[in-house]
């Protein structure tokens, strides 16, 4: 069934006229064959520790009430993409919103970050099928 649907898909390409934008987070999963029929690939890497930095500055809330002594920067070491980051933010900021004092807390943030880490599927975590 695999083969078919790869045929079909790849058949579709071959017949499509027009312009054909592919995404995808698992690059090392795609066939080469399928690799062969687009004319461009852009990667788009992680942003380093700064860029990362940047982000979390960036997209913080400006005027929100943040706990004593909070330091995005400790955040800006996990490796993250933007769009973790801007999740991360949103999902915490839902969190925060619900209390009685809202406060954003460092922990708060942390906690999100390893929520999302779980749910990735980037090269951090093995999925599949184990031989023994």
């Amino acid at each position: 069934m695999h083969n078919q649907v790869q045929n079909i898909f790849l058949e579709q390409i071959e017949n499509f006229r027009g312009m054909l934008i592919a995404t995808t987070n698992l690059l090392e999963n795609i066939d080469k064959v399928f690799l062969r029929r687009f004319d461009y690939k852009i990667e788009f890497k992680k942003p380093d520790l700064s860029q990362r930095e940047r982000l979390w500055a960036m997209m913080l809330p400006e005027n929100a009430p943040y706990e004593k002594d909070f330091d995005s920067k400790k955040l800006a070491s996990y490796s993250l993409t933007g769009g973790q980051i801007h999740l991360i933010i949103k999902n915490t900021a839902y969190k925060v919103a619900v209390r009685d004092e809202a406060l954003f807390a460092l922990k708060d943030f942390l906690d999100e970050i390893s929520r999302e880490k779980d749910a990735n599927f980037d090269n951090e975590k093995s999925m599949g099928f184990l031989n023994n």
